[in-house]
């Protein structure tokens, strides 16, 4: 009896005490320590089993456990304590709507967590699938850690990483260490990524490159890619990658589909098939237009050929446009009259510039919040500070009509030459006169020689003046006539070469393909250099296929010891050198080099055109109205010796080793030579617009002081895409571990038992 009270008595003590448990939640210990929430357990079979020498609570048959709102379910129970058991068989966690299956877990409810143990672990949220090899989940906090590898998959998504975490609440996965990520728009790689199962967001933490399926690598410290959007936000040190670009800036917001841009600091835009370089602190590119802006001290740079000299801009504000260049050709040849017309457009952008400019300073997009999320809109105050642009770039006259009137422009020196076709055959030192022109030619040493007494004397004498110029006239007139024929030969070969080219141009347009030409519009405050030539000017419009540039509102260009001013400027350019300029407006354009501090020789008239080779001039041709003051100078020693005042329709200057050769006078020249000390009072040294800027020449400094950051394609394109050797790795693992029946690939859900029983508990606050 004494044996049988022995055995029966702890016996039923152990069940009673399991019974308690099943129907009342069991107490915090002391009431000084933090409440717990209760664990509730119930199973169809209940009883003791003796663990070495202490007996445990086994519960077999339909257990559920439930705790902080999460149902845990299991073949058998085994309770070491009153908060510490461990699940064993078809073990299934559930909350919402995850589901997480194993082969056996661990549960403190102490800790709130649940740590599954099996040779694959499964999770199921919705839609989304994740495999790992090992999974702890926090009931509580509602966030699983996993390790040893991971991947997940939803609807085309498909993500890996060494380890990470999941987010319930926010239905989110953070994966840390080799993490990749594709879907059919991107592939990504990175150290740390989070992807949101709902908004489908990818979000990246860490140094991160992105493929998508243009073609483009992207790459930043951190950022967000919105997947139904198929916009990228990226901060620090963001970069892009296509075929023709390469873009960096601190931070960017990139549309997939629409391929609009917007970019903030540090932006470097650099073309390797125009051979260009932009850079600015604020940027915007509208795909559908192919329109850009660049504003907050943006410059450009071109270095079209390694040899040639590299060509730098800036201004407060520059536009780039793209419009089908062959097409505006064929439509706006031969009879464009857009000249007034842009140079009105242009005066209006140098009148409201204040209205078009940027704020210095646009607003950069809102940090992320205490969640990460990034505003779809971007910077509102940037687009709200560029309406007055946009009012500029919808006006599609800007573009269309310099493209019209260059054409017009480029038509025009081809009637120029052939009217002075023959001047243009002579080699440096040569003289041919027009036919029916009578031409005046002095030689510069003509010019010194006389300057000798006798001559000073002769000048001071009308008559004498007179007689010494006709018979100049006469010997010139004499000498050319042989030559006139040789030049009008030379002439009518070459425009049977120009027609043969231009039939051969024609048949290459037939066929041509669309090409896109860049039209840049830069304004206000224009500032150029390169080691050949510098310019100012407030507003530039510059074409990109022909390399042609107009330069309007007060531009100076500076060649050398040349200082050119004019209304406006046309630049022609080939490989980045300076091929022909021709300057023109009101008052007429004026050419000035400094013969010393208060001498300065000077050369007017309606246009002139000055023509380069190899970035040094070697003529200048002035047509109308032309008009010179020109010092000579002792070749010797320097010194001046005389003046020269003269006038005609149209002079040549014939230069070399930036000296001048020879000099054409042409229809009726009419000049004096004085003494140095000779020059009258009454005459003046200076026309009446001159204006000599020595100040306003730039230096590299002045336009350019960014740092050039070097190509970084050909790092990028020997990148290896992803090839998720862990999401291989795991479903070889998976298909052989189901072939042997060592794991089956569960999705069963809750039973209606378990529902039953969830509802009779008390409703989870957490």
């Amino acid at each position: 009896m004494k044996l049988l009270k022995n055995t029966i008595f702890p016996t039923l003590l152990l069940v009673l005490m399991a019974l308690t448990t099943s129907v009342a939640p069991l107490m915090a210990q002391s009431d000084e320590k933090e409440e717990r929430k209760p664990v509730d357990i119930s199973s169809r079979l209940l009883r003791p089993v003796q663990v070495g020498d202490s007996s445990v609570m086994a519960m077999v048959g339909e257990v559920m456990l439930f705790h902080n709102g999460t149902l845990i379910t299991c073949d058998s129970l085994v309770r070491y304590s009153a908060n510490r058991v461990e699940c064993f068989d078809n073990v299934v966690i559930n909350k919402d709507s995850i589901y997480v299956y194993g082969d056996r877990a661990l549960y403190n409810g102490e800790t709130n967590t649940a740590e599954i143990f099996s040779p694959l672990i499964k999770l199921i949220d919705g839609n989304a699938t994740v495999y790992t090899y090992n999974f702890k989940f926090n009931t509580k906090d509602n966030i699983g850690e996993f390790w040893g590898g991971a991947t997940m998959e939803q609807e085309g998504n498909q993500m890996e990483a060494d380890k990470g975490y999941y987010y319930a609440d926010d239905r989110e996965i953070v994966g840390v260490g080799n993490v990749e990520l594709r879907n059919e728009e991107y592939m990504l790689r990175s150290d740390s990524v989070g992807y949101n199962f709902e908004s489908e967001i990818a979000k990246f933490y860490d140094r991160s490159v992105i493929w998508n399926r243009k073609g483009e690598i992207l790459s930043a410290d951190s950022g967000e890619y919105f997947y139904q959007q198929e916009r990228y936000h990226f901060r620090g040190d963001a970069y892009i990658l296509s075929p023709d670009y390469e873009v960096w800036a601190d931070s960017l917001d990139y549309n997939l589909a629409s391929e609009d841009a917007e970019l903030w600091n540090n932006i470097q835009v650099r073309s390797d098939k125009e051979k260009t370089i932009v850079f600015g602190d604020y940027g915007r590119y509208t795909g559908a237009d192919g329109e850009a802006l660049l504003t907050d001290r943006p410059s450009l740079l071109s270095y079209k050929t390694e040899n040639a000299d590299t060509v730098y801009m800036r201004s407060d504000s520059i536009f780039i446009y793209t419009v089908d260049s062959l097409g505006y050709f064929k439509l706006n040849r031969p009879d464009s009259t857009a000249m007034a017309e842009i140079d009105d457009i242009v005066q209006g952008i140098a009148g409201d510039e204040e209205e078009l400019l940027i704020e210095e300073n646009p607003a950069t997009p809102a940090e992320e919040g205490e969640e990460g999320e990034v505003t779809e809109d971007g910077a509102e105050g940037a687009e709200d500070a560029t309406e007055g642009v946009e009012d500029v770039a919808e006006d599609a006259e800007l573009a269309d009509e310099a493209i019209a009137e260059r054409e017009q422009a480029d038509e025009q020196p081809d009637e120029v030459a052939e009217d002075s076709a023959a001047p243009e055959e002579i080699d440096d030192g040569e003289e041919i006169a027009d036919e029916g022109v009578v031409e005046d030619v002095v030689a510069e040493e003509e010019i010194a020689e006389q300057i000798t007494d006798e001559a000073i004397t002769e000048a001071e004498t009308t008559a004498e003046e007179t007689t010494a110029e006709a018979t100049a006239v006469e010997a010139v007139t004499e000498e050319k006539t042989s030559e006139e024929e040789v030049a009008e030969e030379a002439v009518t070969e070459e425009k049977t070469s120009e027609e043969e080219t231009d039939e051969e141009a024609t048949s290459e347009d037939a066929t041509e393909e669309k090409r896109t030409e860049r039209v840049i519009v830069a304004f206000p405050h224009v500032k150029m250099y390169s080691v050949d030539a510098q310019v100012v000017c407030d507003s530039l419009i510059a074409f990109t296929v022909d390399s042609t540039a107009q330069l309007h509102i007060d531009p100076i260009m500076w060649n050398e010891q040349n200082q050119i001013i004019s209304e406006r400027v046309d630049v022609f350019t080939k490989d980045q050198k300076v091929e022909r300029a021709l300057f023109s407006g009101e008052p007429f354009p004026m050419m000035i080099s400094e013969v010393d501090t208060t001498r300065y020789n000077q050369v007017t008239g309606k246009t002139i055109e000055n023509f380069f080779r190899d970035g040094k001039m070697y003529k200048a041709d002035i047509v109308g109205n032309a008009q010179t003051y020109y010092y000579v100078v002792d070749d010797k020693d320097g010194a001046v010796q005389g003046f020269l005042v003269a006038e005609c329709a149209d002079i040549t200057f014939n230069i070399k080793d930036n000296t001048v050769e020879t000099i054409v006078w042409r229809q009726n020249p009419e000049y004096t030579i004085y003494p140095i000390t000779k020059i009258p009072e009454t005459q003046t040294q200076f026309f009446e617009h001159f204006s000599w800027n020595p100040d306003l020449r730039p230096t590299l400094e002045d336009v350019f002081d960014r740092t050039i950051t070097p190509s970084e394609r050909s790092e990028y394109e020997a990148m290896d895409k992803p090839k998720f050797p862990i999401t291989k790795s795991i479903d070889n693992y998976r298909q052989m571990l189901v072939e042997r029946g060592r794991w089956v690939d569960r999705e069963d859900e809750i039973t209606d038992r378990a529902r039953e029983f969830i509802s009779t508990r008390e409703p989870y606050e957490e």
